[in-house]
């Protein structure tokens, strides 16, 4: 029995929880940050299906071919939220544009495939493949697959990130607050807070408060506000002593701001 196709919509805003980031990531459309490495030649390699182009016509038949392989590296610059975490990454195979290695038996699927060597909060190392396919009768040139390493700005490599804000250590500040505009006093407390908010504009804001596991608590402010500051008081008085956070919603923008309840 099969168990159906994902919902990727769905399931993104299953991991994209209010305490959870998911950033998408990718190189630009140039040589920046890119190399290629020439990494055997006259391979001898087996093509599992036909190639296609957009048209449905075929450019590339199944079989086997002689080919000189390309490994093609990228160097990826990204940033991820102040204050979270890195939980998760995985590489975007069908966003991506390079092809994966020949396998132990010398077959090779035509398929986008990247892989992930290392990934931190500043930078994200790819490699994938490109081959130079030859006729393995007569040793003429067939095709580049899946480009011409010449043209290595057509080589794309996209990835996503995951990222909490739970895990981060809370700093115990009397008076804390965020670049957003935003301010939270006093932190720690016993029983009730005051929320701050820089409101530019007409915008809707919702404050919600979660445990430290991201739980929903409750709604503490959901108003439509115009330009100005809002406070907002938050009586916390019945909350056992822990962890919690709010999640400020502006505008669909959200801030977290953790605090300790003694």
């Amino acid at each position: 029995m099969g168990y159906g196709l994902l919902d990727a919509g769905k399931a993104m805003q299953m991991v994209e929880q209010p305490w959870n980031m998911l950033s998408h990531f990718g190189n630009t459309s140039s040589g920046v940050g890119k190399k290629k490495t020439l990494e055997a030649s006259g391979v001898l390699v087996h093509i599992v299906e036909d190639v296609q182009d957009y048209t449905g016509n075929t450019w590339i038949h199944d079989g086997d071919y002689l080919a000189d392989v390309y490994r093609i590296d990228a160097h990826i610059d990204h940033s991820i939220e102040p204050g979270f975490d890195i939980l998760a990454y995985w590489p975007r195979h069908s966003s991506s544009t390079v092809l994966e290695a020949i396998d132990v038996n010398g077959d090779l699927r035509p398929r986008e495939r990247v892989s992930i060597s290392f990934c931190d909060e500043t930078v994200c190392l790819m490699s994938g493949y490109v081959y130079m396919l030859y006729d393995i009768a007569t040793n003429d040139p067939v095709a580049w697959l899946p480009f011409d390493v010449d043209d290595i700005g057509l080589a794309h490599f996209e990835y996503s990130i995951l990222s909490s804000s739970l895990y981060t250590p809370v700093s115990v500040n009397e008076h804390t607050s965020s670049t957003s505009g935003i301010e939270l006093f006093p932190n720690p407390t016993m029983d009730g807070q005051t929320l701050k908010i820089q409101a530019k504009g007409a915008s809707k804001v919702i404050v919600n408060l979660y445990d430290a596991q991201g739980r929903y608590v409750r709604n503490v402010y959901n108003s439509k506000a115009y330009s100005g500051d809002i406070v907002v008081q938050s009586n916390i008085s019945d909350l056992a002593p822990a962890l919690y956070f709010y999640s400020v919603e502006i505008d669909e923008q959200r801030t977290h701001l953790r605090f300790i309840k003694q």
